[in-house]
């Protein structure tokens, strides 16, 4: 499975999500499979054009616990590659990093992240 068919601007992206207040119960990281911190009712910017003009608003904040940890953002920006590739070749190549990378600090390899990533929408 392609992670890029998971991925878009309303899903986690890189360990940090931002859904609509209290609509999301659990989300699991798209990187590494980590249960996301929440905090609820956060004010804040929702994006990079929220942030250039300012406007804050209220939405509940997912968080990986291992966002700012140095291998994360060598997974993540594997997995960019991995998903900007059109080689299946690479992608074969970038997937056994991908995987070194995961492994060495979780215990689920990278396909098992791509077929267990959820979030939980709220009942």
């Amino acid at each position: 499975m392609d992670i890029s068919k998971i991925l878009c601007e309303d899903i986690l992206m890189n360990g940090h999500f931002t859904p609509d207040l209290d609509t999301v119960e659990s989300v699991v990281c798209d990187t590494c499979n980590t249960k996301c911190t929440v905090i609820r009712n956060y004010n804040g910017y929702r994006g990079f054009a929220a942030a250039m003009g300012k406007t804050r608003s209220r939405f509940d904040l997912f968080t990986c616990p291992h966002r700012s940890e140095e291998w994360h953002k060598d997974a993540f920006q594997l997995i960019s590659e991995y998903n900007q590739t059109k080689s299946q070749r690479l992608k074969n190549l970038i997937k056994k990093d991908i995987n070194d990378v995961i492994l060495k600090h979780t215990d689920k390899d990278w396909a098992e992240v791509i077929e267990t990533f959820t979030y939980r929408k709220k009942k």
